[in-house]
């Protein structure tokens, strides 16, 4: 993404296993889940925000 961020993609297919930590997570954060799945993190691995799809524009209640 930049300097200061390290973007990881995970095939929800080939590492169930990592989507499942990471969607348990996102229902845990926003109440649902989907995908694509974000997961922003601390550097010591605390996730702090999980979000699924994110428009460019803002629609059907949805920010960007």
């Amino acid at each position: 993404m930049n300097d200061v961020f390290i973007c990881v993609k995970v095939d929800r297919e080939e590492r169930p296993d990592i989507d499942k930590v990471y969607m348990t997570v996102c229902q845990m954060l926003t109440g649902s889940g989907g995908w694509p799945l974000t997961i922003v993190m601390t550097p010591e691995k605390h996730p702090f925000f999980a979000a699924t799809y994110i428009p460019r524009e803002s629609q059907f209640g949805r920010s960007a």
